[in-house]
């Protein structure tokens, strides 16, 4: 009896044994599972990063190749280098004695100080740095110095860097090229020229203006402007009517001489400028029998020198056959004097005033509307090209100021021409 008493207890307590494993066992089983999965998924990591320390080693044993393969490329450079006779004489010519003697290269003072303060802003801005030398200068890869300059070049004013034009990044590149090409002849193509980039999506030169820079003057501007001249400066009036009439460049007009004129048959001989190192016949330019009335007015006793001189109208002839030429200040000045006189003056006779242009521009806009006048008399690009002095006919095209409602279906369709059709 007393020990089926004491078996009792043992029995209840199995049995709520057993009843607590039963309720616990769903859990223990999902616990098992989910401790499964991360087991599984911490072997797979394992793995893969077992997979890339062994890629690592890989790639470090490739680097150290490459790096000895390097080593060993430099010292064949340096070897190379001290027997090569070009990079002896120039590998170690500072980039700024280079950029100082290319601007002397060029004959025009204007080119040379627009060259000089292009440069002097590149440096500024660490484009290039005038303390390399040729050899480090070659290992920059020039269509990259390009694109940065295209991207990111700032124009400067009172200190401050402001977003240049597209057309002044493009001037920058230009000059770049333009150095590299000296470069290249002048060390013997030691370096290399840098080309431009011709691909559409960063093309060096993308933006081309369609028409000249220069404003187009209509005719009662020019009108205005002649008349105003000629009542206080008959050298500034006659200059100005050979831009038109000859469709001439300034330099080629201050460069005219006396014996270039041949005014018994009306004419004047012109050279154009702009083509160096090109033997170029004189241009003869035909002028109204009033006109050349007006130039033997000008010209008076004198048999030699410059047609227009620096002197005033006041010194003698001989004086005036030993001046210097007129200088393009002096014509802007005249032509700038000569535009307020003829805004005041239409002021005066009208109610609205003409159209104010830059005195800078005035210089050219006079060569602009003879070309785009000679467009709007019907005659042909390839005669008006030999006048100019373009090189080509595209050159030219850039004067052509067409009225838009101005073209070949007006003639084709209007009623007389409809009614020859049919």
């Amino acid at each position: 009896m007393n020990s089926n008493n004491n078996l009792a207890p043992q029995l209840e307590e199995k049995e709520q044994q057993q009843q607590q494993q039963q309720q616990l066992s769903p859990a223990l089983i999902q616990l098992r599972q989910i401790i499964m999965v991360q087991n599984q998924q911490i072997q797979r990591q394992l793995h893969q990063i077992m997979l890339q320390n062994q890629q690592l080693l890989c790639f470090t044993s490739q680097i150290q190749a490459l790096k000895s393969e390097v080593t060993s490329l430099q010292g064949q450079l340096q070897l190379f280098q001290k027997h090569d006779p070009k990079d002896q004489k120039y590998g170690s010519v500072r980039l700024g004695n280079l950029i100082f003697s290319f601007i002397n290269s060029f004959e025009s003072l204007k080119t040379r100080t627009t060259y000089t303060e292009g440069f002097n802003s590149l440096i500024e801005q660490r484009f290039i740095d005038p303390n390399h030398t040729l050899r480090e200068f070659k290992e920059i890869n020039g269509e990259n110095l390009l694109d940065q300059v295209r991207q990111n070049y700032k124009a400067k004013r009172n200190g401050k860097y402001f977003e240049s034009s597209h057309s002044t990044r493009q001037l920058r590149c230009a000059m770049i090229l333009s150095f590299s090409k000296y470069l290249q002849r002048k060390t013997e193509s030691y370096l290399t020229q840098i080309t431009a980039n011709r691909m559409s999506a960063g093309m060096t030169f993308s933006h081309r203006r369609r028409k000249t820079a220069a404003s187009k003057l209509n005719q009662h501007q020019i009108d205005c402007f002649l008349a105003a001249l000629k009542g206080f400066s008959l050298r500034g009036y006659i200059f100005a009517n050979l831009q038109i009439f000859g469709c001439r460049r300034m330099s080629e007009i201050i460069n005219c001489h006396i014996a270039d004129l041949d005014l018994d048959n009306k004419r004047i001989f012109f050279r154009p400028l702009k083509k160096k190192n090109v033997v170029v016949e004189p241009i003869a330019i035909y002028l109204p029998s009033e006109f050349i009335s007006l130039i033997k007015e000008y010209v008076k006793d004198r048999s030699q020198g410059f047609l227009f001189t620096s002197l005033p109208a006041t010194k003698s002839a001989q004086d005036h056959d030993k001046a210097s030429p007129i200088t393009k200040n002096q014509i802007a000045k005249i032509y700038h004097r000569g535009w307020n006189k003829a805004i005041i003056a239409d002021k005066e006779n009208n109610d609205n005033t003409t159209k104010i242009f830059r005195p800078q521009l005035i210089t050219h806009c006079l060569r602009s509307y003879g070309i785009s006048s000679l467009y709007s008399k019907k005659f042909d690009s390839v005669y008006i090209k030999e006048i100019s002095g373009h090189e080509s006919v595209d050159m030219t095209n850039y004067y052509r100021y067409a009225d838009p409602e101005e073209n070949i279906t007006k003639k084709l369709h209007t009623s007389e021409n409809c009614d020859k059709l049919k």
